[in-house]
């Protein structure tokens, strides 16, 4: 599975990316994070606002 947390570095951006690691470790789950911060690339997603999630 891989998940992709889309946002700029702001410390909501940063939260979220925390707390999805923290829930994957809890899980202990085979997850892919990555975290997305290039606006261009975010933009090809078509999200409104960030932070935002990306899950396969």
């Amino acid at each position: 599975m891989k998940i992709k947390v889309l946002g700029t570095g702001c410390p909501t951006c940063k939260n979220l990316y925390q707390k999805v690691d923290e829930v994957i470790a809890e899980l202990g789950i085979d997850v892919d994070l990555e975290k997305v911060e290039d606006l261009s690339k975010i933009m090809e997603y078509g999200v409104m606002s960030v932070p935002a999630l990306v899950i396969d």
